[in-house]
């Protein structure tokens, strides 16, 4: 049965250990008077019925066979017993339990994993191996740690590790969401799955024990009784490295600071010619030279539009940067006619090498983007400059 009191309930029977309420006989054997007068006998007991004792509302949820029996023989029958709601108490002492179940079994496999790092730790099972990836197969080591369990993929050719020390999931070759964080359900390669000859699915490749060391061999017969097989034939022919093939260059910055982007994954500033010297001693320091337009093909004469044109060439020495101004002449065009920009020389295409000062003297011929410039003279500190560091000319 369940107790009831307005507007809070009455601890249910039977007693509830460490509940926390008073518990134990709610009524002595006692006549129970009724509020219209008499008292209460086995008529006014029915299930799903409620009844009043001494102020308290007792809702019946329930009879005995014995009850129901006497009900019976008498001619009344009593209706189908009705659930009792679950205890709140009862709901959060449960949690509890299943919680403290839970904490207690991390402790223990916390605890497994402790004496298994003490008892195998610096113990090493060590393999070679193949890991095919379409046509090409590369020779690896296969390094298993007793310690943790996790296992470390290195390539024999110089490549680096192809898998950081890391536990191994036996389902590694899939793709997709189902491949990425963890999975508690999740099974793991163990030393039972290293067996010289199996193969593994590893990252989408396919893993091949080749050879065990003696180490390892000792290892299995005197802990598994299991005596690992003989090694797999060697490759025919010796490992080819594979080619890396610098991408051309993309037209974004200097042909220079991409290239420093294909060997690494986070560049360093190169040091090239000494450049941050080079910018710290010459910064500001311009040589300027005037020229004259002509032909860059004897077969394509220039127009005549193109005649008699004067230039000034500018080189910062900094950073070997050219720019071209052609000083303003009356009836013809003049102003900016290259912005400074470093220029390769014809021919190398747009990774070849670039004018420096060696190019720069007077007589010299530049040609710059199809169109051929002669250098006639220079100011006074490009004479006095070239004078003073004949070093940089040789």
């Amino acid at each position: 049965m369940a107790l009831t009191r307005s507007p809070h309930s009455l601890a249910p029977q039977p007693r509830v250990a460490n509940s926390g309420i008073m518990q134990g006989t709610f009524l002595k054997r006692v006549r129970v008077p009724k509020k219209d007068g008499g008292f209460l006998d086995a008529s006014d007991l029915r299930v799903g019925a409620d009844i009043s004792l001494f102020g308290h509302i007792v809702h019946l949820c329930a009879v005995d066979e014995f009850t129901r029996a006497f009900y019976a023989a008498k001619g009344t029958d009593q209706p189908s017993d009705v659930v009792i709601p679950e205890s709140p108490l009862d709901v959060e002492r449960a949690r509890a339990t299943a919680a403290a179940a839970h904490t207690a079994k991390s402790q223990s496999a916390a605890v497994l994993r402790g004496m298994q790092f003490l008892a195998h730790d610096g113990k090493v099972l060590r393999f070679d191996g193949l890991v095919r990836e379409r046509e090409e197969v590369s020779a690896v080591g296969v390094h298993f740690y007793l310690g943790d369990l996790s296992i470390e993929i290195k390539d024999k050719a110089g490549a680096g590790l192809l898998l950081h020390r890391q536990r191994l999931p036996v389902n590694s070759g899939s793709v997709g969401v189902s491949s990425v964080g963890s999975n508690p359900k999740e099974t793991y390669v163990g030393f039972a799955d290293l067996i010289v000859g199996a193969t593994l699915p590893f990252l989408s490749r396919q893993l091949t024990l080749t050879d065990a060391d003696p180490f390892t061999r000792a290892w299995y017969a005197d802990t598994l009784g299991v005596a690992q097989p003989a090694a797999l034939p060697p490759l025919v022919g010796p490992a080819v490295a594979p080619v890396h093939v610098v991408p051309p260059h993309n037209g974004y910055g200097a042909p220079e600071d991409a290239l420093r982007n294909v060997g690494v994954l986070m560049p360093k500033v190169g040091r090239g010619e000494r450049s941050h010297e080079k910018f710290m001693n010459l910064s500001s320091t311009v040589l300027r030279y005037t020229a004259e337009m002509g032909p860059a093909d004897a077969a394509k004469p220039l127009h005549a539009s193109d005649e008699g044109r004067k230039f000034v060439v500018s080189l910062f020495l900094e950073d070997d940067t050219i720019s071209i101004f052609e000083p303003p002449v009356r009836g013809a065009p003049g102003g900016r006619f290259l912005d400074r920009i470093k220029v390769r020389k014809p021919g190398g295409g747009p990774e070849g090498p670039a004018f420096t000062v060696k190019d720069f003297r007077v007589g010299a011929r530049l040609v710059i983007h199809g169109r051929m410039f002669t250098l006639t003279s220079s100011d006074e500190f490009s004479k006095t400059f070239q004078a003073e560091h004949p070093e940089m000319w040789a």
